[in-house]
């Protein structure tokens, strides 16, 4: 009798190896789509904070070589040397802020 117990083992293992596949193929293409939304979200945010960034440096930037050399010398009597450099920590610190919170609402939203 072993032959017909035998017999059985091939076609059970073809079964639950085409379940198993196919739970696997599931799961697989469930969490690639989900991968792939939220890294184009913090790519797309990425350039979005950049762009922001850059254009706020050129504003700055304009309104520096616009002005004139008395108001430079006046703020550098009042305004100490690194304020450039504070003042952008703390913008910096908010925009991060900002945009983790963002980050964290559209996560949500295309995960759950």
């Amino acid at each position: 009798m072993p032959i017909p117990v035998l017999a059985g083992i091939p076609w059970l293992a073809a079964v639950l190896g085409g379940i198993f596949s196919s739970l696997f193929a599931y799961f697989a293409n469930f969490l690639t789509k989900r991968l792939a939304i939220t890294a184009a979200v913090v790519a797309v945010i990425v350039a979005v904070t950049t762009a922001f960034f850059a254009a706020i440096s050129a504003l700055v930037g304009g309104i520096s070589a616009a002005a004139p050399p008395e108001v430079s010398i006046a703020a550098g009597l009042v305004i100490p040397s690194n304020a450039t450099f504070c003042i952008s920590s703390y913008m910096s610190a908010l925009l991060l802020r900002w945009v983790y919170q963002w980050q964290v609402r559209i996560i949500q939203y295309k995960l759950f």
